[in-house]
């Protein structure tokens, strides 16, 4: 059996191509890339065939599946001793595998690896225009202990709330495939993912049975943006329905598939559900909840999005819940407004003055620059989509040697 199973479901054959490109030119041989085609015409039959002599293997469901079920049809054909999904409007660098594979085996202990992002936008509308960025990173590793990551998905209030840097969730993390089929074994036919959100539900389950987790602060994967992505519920709202339109929310106050915190949240309550039997009594911190709702609704407000209909709502629900809960969200709401007047009123100058000592003085002292939080035009840096931002990544991080070796930093 393969070290890795790379597994793309993709429902968007014309977006297939730079994710598969990527998926096939890992500097890494033990490992085998599945398509699994939800487009419901066959298409990305087509694009695996252009890749000519690349091994792909190619399954289909049965019918067209919304995104979650589909996740679970895709993964469930994998036979590597690791599992990473590969969304097909994304892409993996090249070193991607080699480093996961450097990592898990001098960690035999861990259950799964969680590494950072790139964020890679082509849309083009008043808020966002085709870019290229890159966190800062260290290449620094942390350990943590499952059962932490479990109760602090809860104390979220939302599952990813606050948390998301340290959650292995997927498509940003790997899972052992034993671990995936033993989480499989304990829920009602045979699911991994609960929906609406596959990411939250598939992290709650997996954390159910781990030990070990880690966290490495290096970008493996490039996230992109078309223009027909689903990932944000106010911009492209008919996408989001086309691939959840057979969800309703049920668990949570604030019944609105334009909020993530309440998708997030209702994959979470449905999981603990699913897995009642097999986890610790857990309890969603409703003010914290209810706190990644109104800062969701002011980000929508921002981007101009309609959301009259939802503050209604979040009013209502809020209305509804015991004085003691509505008192502490308020308490958290004035002192994250606080918080941010403060940043708003610091002496921008005075802070970048001071940042850019600091660097010159960290610097002076390893003798070597880190790549801190970069975001360039994709034009100035000839990068078309996301298969090049990955490539442009990749030759970053190889500059600064991170990722080498284990444990290494630069």
């Amino acid at each position: 059996m393969p070290k890795f199973s790379i597994v793309i479901p993709s429902a968007r054959p014309h977006l297939l191509p730079s994710a598969l490109r990527s998926a096939v030119e890992q500097d890494f041989d033990d490992y085998e890339v599945i398509v699994s085609d939800n487009s419901g015409i066959g298409g990305c039959k087509i694009v695996i065939e252009s890749f000519g002599s690349h091994e792909i293997r190619y399954v289909k469901p049965p019918s067209k599946l919304d995104v979650t079920p589909h996740w679970d049809f895709a993964i469930s054909h994998a036979l590597g001793d690791w599992v990473v999904l590969l969304c097909d409007d994304d892409a993996l660098l090249p070193c991607a595998l080699k480093i996961l594979d450097r990592y898990i085996n001098k960690n035999q202990e861990v259950d799964s690896i969680k590494w950072q992002l790139n964020a890679h936008s082509r849309v083009q509308n008043n808020h966002r225009k085709h870019t290229v960025s890159m966190p800062a990173c260290r290449g620094k590793v942390d350990e943590y202990d499952a059962k932490d990551l479990l109760l602090k998905m809860f104390e979220s209030g939302t599952g990813l709330f606050r948390v998301k840097h340290t959650l292995p969730f997927m498509p940003l993390a790997t899972y052992r495939r034993e671990l995936i089929e033993k989480v499989r074994s304990k829920q009602d036919g045979h699911k991994f993912f609960h929906p609406p959100c596959p990411m939250t539900s598939g992290a709650f389950g997996y954390l159910a049975f781990a030990n070990k987790t880690l966290v490495l602060d290096l970008p493996l994967t490039v996230i992109g943006d078309p223009p027909d992505s689903a990932g944000n519920q106010a911009m492209n709202d008919e996408a989001y329905k086309e691939m959840h339109n057979t969800v309703s929310l049920e668990y949570v106050p604030i019944k609105s598939m334009l909020l993530f915190p309440s998708t997030s949240a209702e994959s979470l309550l449905r999981a603990r559900e699913a897995l009642v039997d097999y986890v610790p009594e857990l309890t969603l911190n409703y003010p914290m909840y209810f706190l990644a709702c109104a800062l969701a609704i002011k980000e929508l407000e921002r981007m101009s999005a309609d959301v009259s209909a939802v503050k209604k709502m979040f009013d209502q629900a809020l209305s509804e819940y015991p004085k003691y809960i509505q008192i502490e969200f308020n308490r958290l709401l004035g002192k994250e407004m606080n918080k941010q007047q403060i940043n708003m009123t610091k002496s921008k100058i005075l802070l970048s003055n001071i940042k850019h000592k600091v660097k010159i003085i960290i610097k002076s002292i390893i003798g070597t620059s880190m790549p801190e939080y970069q975001k360039w035009n994709a034009e100035d840096i000839h990068v078309e989509d996301v298969y090049d931002a990955a490539i442009y990544v990749n030759d970053i991080l190889k500059s600064h040697s991170l990722g080498a070796e284990p444990n290494s930093t630069y």
